[in-house]
C-alpha cells in the first residue's frame, strides 16, 4: 500500500466516507474481504491498519 498523488491507468476509484481511494485494478475484487482503518496517533502521525473481514 502506497500514498499516491495521482490516478494511473490501472486504477479503479472508490470514494468512501469523503475520501478518494486509487486501487490498483488487479487487487480491487479482494477489498471486499478487508478493512483499511486509517487513525492518527498521539503525536499527530497517520497509521494505517490492515486485517480481513
Amino acid at each position: 500500500m502506497a500514498l499516491e498523488e495521482s490516478k494511473r491507468d490501472r486504477d479503479v476509484v472508490e470514494e468512501v466516507e469523503g475520501i478518494t481511494l486509487l486501487i490498483d485494478e488487479s487487487i480491487a475484487g479482494q477489498l471486499n474481504t478487508i478493512n483499511i482503518e486509517y487513525y492518527k496517533s498521539l503525536f499527530g502521525r497517520g497509521n494505517f491498519s490492515i486485517y480481513a473481514v
